[in-house]
């Protein structure tokens, strides 16, 4: 437990208090975006707008989150060898995964927390203290899959590629997931491919949990399926690893 700790404590230090593309990325962009959206670009919009586009962009702060922060920093960790010198201690190299884990759903709950903020006091949302409770509860669990995607990323791509795989993967897939526009503008087939990406499941459930309508079994399961494929892969690039 100590381990953990220490590591932890070490790991928020460096990547959380003195990150400053993690203050402007992954909170203040998808909050900026937010405002413009709901504010200056679309006046008088309705509530129920309001409300769906808040967790929008709390999923874009956490695709960010998963695509650029982490991946970067196992990206740096692994060019600066700092990954191979835990190998030599495997409870280390344990904790700093979870380390890395535990300071990313801070991050995420982070941005959650001052979204629904400006969700309720900018826009006037109602929204109670449950539904904010439940709703960070939600974004705990469906993290995890665009984590997992975001730490491969991180361990297989080259670290003068970091930011343009990142890149590629955040701002095509905000778009035929939803999330910047309703997703019934794009082509039939863009919206298939669209309903089967982390992005829109993770929305679909964190909306229906904030609202409490319609069922979450079917987009949670899909979540599910994502979870599984990237804990194989991510397995595999490990076994690799440390087998090397």
């Amino acid at each position: 437990m100590n381990v953990l700790i220490n590591q932890f404590t070490f790991d928020f230090k460096r990547d959380y208090l003195r990150n400053k593309s993690f203050v402007f990325f992954n909170l203040l962009m998808p909050a900026i975006f937010y405002l413009l959206f709901t504010k200056i670009l679309l006046k008088q919009a309705p509530a129920e707008f309001l409300q769906t586009y808040a967790i929008s962009m709390l999923v874009y702060s956490i695709s960010i989150t998963a695509f650029f922060s982490l991946a970067r920093l196992l990206n740096e960790d692994q060019t600066n060898n700092f990954q191979q010198l835990l190998t030599l201690m495997p409870a280390s190299r344990k904790s700093y995964f979870i380390s890395l884990g535990l300071l990313t759903t801070i991050m995420n709950l982070t941005a959650a927390l001052l979204i629904l903020l400006l969700a309720i006091g900018v826009n006037h949302i109602n929204i109670t203290f449950g539904q904010i409770c439940l709703t960070l509860i939600a974004v705990i669990l469906v993290q995890i899959p665009i984590l997992l995607a975001g730490a491969i990323i991180g361990l297989i791509v080259k670290s003068k590629n970091i930011d343009a795989v990142g890149n590629l993967l955040v701002f095509p897939l905000a778009i035929i997931s939803g999330l910047w526009w309703p997703l019934n503008m794009l082509p039939t087939w863009v919206q298939g491919i669209g309903k089967l990406t982390p992005q829109y499941l993770m929305n679909d459930v964190i909306i229906k949990v904030l609202t409490q309508h319609g069922a979450i079994l079917n987009s949670g399961l899909k979540l599910g399926g994502w979870f599984i494929i990237f804990m194989i892969g991510l397995g595999i690039i490990e076994k690799r690893k440390l087998g090397k």
